[in-house]
Formats: C-alpha cells, sequence, structure tokens
C-alpha cells in the first residue's frame, strides 16, 4: 500500500567476520551491522551454539528493551511519573531496563574468556550498554 510516505534506506556491507556499529543520536538513527557464521575468520574452533546465542541475545536485549524511550521510560517510573499505556495502565520500564541488565551480565558470562572478534564485540557492546544505562540512572534507584 502506498501511503505517499519517503522512507531513507541505507545498504550496509559488513567486511568478513565483523560488527559494526553506524549512526548515532546525532545522526538520527543508530543501526547494528553483525555478520558471523560462529567462527573466527581463519579459525577452526567455532563458537558453541550457547555463545552463538548469547551473541544474539545481547544484540537483541539491546535493540528490543534498552532504546532511548525504555531508559527514559524507566527514569520517570523511578522518580514517580511511568508512561500511561492508552489502554489505561502504565508501563513498567524500570523493570524492563533492569531485566534487560540482568540478561546482559548473563551473557557476558557466557562469553568470559571467549576471544574471537564476534565475542569480543558483543562483550564490549553489552557493556556500553550497561554503562550508558548506570550513568542515565544513576542515582535514581536502578
Amino acid at each position: 500500500e502506498d501511503k505517499g510516505e519517503v522512507e531513507r534506506v541505507y545498504n550496509v556491507r559488513v567486511r568478513e567476520l565483523q560488527t559494526y556499529f553506524v549512526g548515532g543520536d546525532a545522526w538520527g538513527f543508530a543501526l547494528w551491522s553483525h555478520n558471523t557464521n560462529g567462527h573466527q575468520a581463519g579459525s577452526t574452533t567455532p563458537l558453541t551454539q550457547a555463545q552463538q546465542r548469547a551473541i544474539s541475545k545481547i544484540y537483541n536485549t539491546i535493540r528490543d528493551h534498552l532504546i532511548n524511550e525504555d531508559i527514559s521510560g524507566a527514569l520517570r517510573d523511578l522518580i514517580g511519573n511511568p508512561v500511561p499505556k492508552r489502554q489505561g495502565g502504565f508501563y513498567n520500564h524500570a523493570k524492563e531496563v533492569n531485566d534487560s541488565i540482568t540478561g546482559l551480565r548473563k551473557q557476558l558470562k557466557i562469553l568470559e574468556g571467549i576471544d574471537t572478534p564476534e565475542a569480543q564485540m558483543a562483550r564490549q557492546v553489552a557493556q556500553d550498554a550497561i554503562s550508558k544505562v548506570v550513568s542515565a540512572l544513576s542515582g535514581a534507584g536502578i
């Protein structure tokens, strides 16, 4: 269905088995581009299924539960001004963000000591996300 809207589309090509971050707040968009076949380029030691799942869970958790709106909603929850739902009641962003941080920490434990580029990047991304939340909510009770 043509709604007469124009959308900007970006095509990101990922080199080899790497993960890249493109964009940022100043750009008005951000995305992760992740390309892996489960092992380090040139390595014969593939990641285990649990390690592959941990990497996927890190990216999915950040994408689905730690966007700026979730973090600002958590702050609103903590200061007593929760985000209302259209159908009544309120969102519980504080629980969502707290559960997400707990999940990221669990995935970090699974990836401890794994030195593939994919695992290293996922660990860094998770640690950065945790730091972002802690910084944004410091002193607010999370």
